[in-house]
Order: structure tokens, then sequence, then C-alpha cells
């Protein structure tokens, strides 16, 4: 009887080593995967800053770009607003020096007409007035418009 409690005390005893054994096993187990995750989270955290210094090196990039266009437009923008400043200040320079013709062309008609030239003269005087005051105007704008 001895021997068989023997045998049995041994293989009690195998078996709690075997379980320790498995103990072991599963700790070292759970470690490496513990290892393993923190290895994965750190290299998912270093992908995600690398993703977000691309993202803000494109979007600086972008931003570039949009403040290039922006400046190229508003360039484009003054030269045609120059264009055409000078196109109607030349335009109402000829106007008046059209109108001051046609003043002098009055003042030099005939006494007979010498009256009515009076009347005639004092609306092309403020017309030209008028023309040369919006001349002066334009090019207050021209140069605002470059400011």
């Amino acid at each position: 009887m001895e021997k068989g409690q023997q045998e049995m005390q041994k293989g009690l005893d195998d078996t709690k080593n075997e379980l320790k054994e498995r103990e072991w096993s599963q700790e070292e187990l759970k470690d490496s995967l513990e290892k393993k995750i923190d290895n994965v989270e750190e290299k998912i955290n270093s992908v995600e800053e690398k993703i977000a210094l691309k993202v803000e090196e494109k979007i600086a990039v972008v931003e570039e770009k949009i403040e290039k266009k922006l400046e190229q437009v508003e360039e484009r923008i003054r030269e045609q607003v120059d264009e055409r400043i000078e196109g109607v200040a030349e335009s109402f320079s000829l106007i008046s020096q059209r109108m001051e013709d046609l003043e002098k062309k009055l003042l030099v008609g005939g006494n007979e007409k010498k009256s009515k030239s009076v009347y005639m003269c004092l609306p092309f005087q403020s017309l030209c007035l008028l023309l040369q005051c919006l001349c002066l105007c334009l090019t207050n704008i021209s140069e605002a418009v470059h400011l």
C-alpha cells in the first residue's frame, strides 16, 4: 500500500509541477504579449505623429499656394483698375481739351454771337471744372489702390 501511496504522491507532485510550469509559461506569454502590445502602441503613436507632421506640412504648402494666388489675383485687379482709371482719365482729358477748344471757338465767334457764346461758355466752363475734378479724384483712387 505504501507503494501505491508513493505512486499517487509522485503523480500528485508531477501534476503540481506541471501546473507550476504551465502557470510560469502563461506568465511569460502574458508578459511577452504585454510587451508586444506596448511596442505596437508606440509604433501607432509614432505613425500618428508622423501623419500629423505631414498633414501640417501639406496644410502649410496649400496655405502658401493660396497666398501666392491671392497676391497674383490682387495684382491683376490692381493692374486692371489702373488701366481703367488711366483710360477714364485720358477720356476725361480728351473731353476737357475738346471742351476748351469748343469754348475758344465760341469766344472767337463774331460779335453777333457774343451774347450767345457767353451763355454757352458757362456750361462748358462748368464741365471743364467738373472733368478736372474727376481726373483728380481718379488719380487719388489710383494712389489709394496701390496702398
